[in-house]
């Protein structure tokens, strides 16, 4: 049988929680803030931005605004 690389993600994940953590990072935002904008608490807020790819598309919007992050940014990211 293969070996099974677990743990590693796509490389359009990556990008994708590049562009969300950088975006924190320079918001200067804590998981907290985060957990206000998307309503919901720190712990599971700090748990999408370790995971990005897990966020609804409504959350990555609100998110995406909150942190000032222009649409052609995300469209760049964010293939199929």
């Amino acid at each position: 049988m293969p070996r099974v690389k677990l743990g590693q993600r796509d490389e359009q994940f990556e990008k994708f929680a590049r562009l969300i953590n950088g975006a924190v990072a320079m918001e200067g935002k804590r998981p907290a803030d985060i957990g206000l904008v998307l309503g919901i608490d720190r712990r599971t807020a700090a748990n999408y931005l370790k995971k990005p790819e897990e966020l609804s598309l409504s959350r990555v919007m609100k998110l995406s605004r909150s942190l000032n992050i222009p649409i052609a940014d995300l469209r760049e990211v964010i293939r199929y």
